[in-house]
């Protein structure tokens, strides 16, 4: 679907634009090679389209639930992603984390739930 070109659409697309290059920077200074692209449409058409022109090697794509294990928690962009892209995808959630009191000798990091 085509997009309207409008100053708040065009303000938006900046906006994605800048956040993404910040969060590249550290992908970059690690030795990644990085490249922006935002697009309009179907999100799981675009990765795909995307992946295929560039012949990309592995699509990382966050999914989201309570755990990263059954096939329900995947988002509908997610799933078809990886039912259809033309290479390998790395699906990769948030673990939830519960804190654990801290006691003498005890780390202060959070554990695993």
């Amino acid at each position: 679907f085509d997009v309207p070109d409008t100053p708040a659409i065009r303000l938006r697309i900046v906006v994605a634009e800048t956040k993404l290059a910040a969060i590249a920077a550290g992908f970059t200074l690690a030795g990644a090679t990085v490249t922006i692209e935002v697009r309009s449409g179907s999100p799981a058409r675009e990765i795909i389209a995307v992946a295929a022109q560039r012949r990309t090697d592995l699509i990382l794509i966050g999914a989201h639930g309570r755990t990263c294990s059954s096939h329900a928690v995947y988002g509908s962009v997610a799933e078809r992603v990886v039912r259809t892209a033309p290479c390998p995808v790395l699906t990769a959630c948030e673990p939830a984390f519960d804190f654990v009191p801290v006691m003498a000798g005890m780390s202060t990091d959070c554990a695993m739930s």
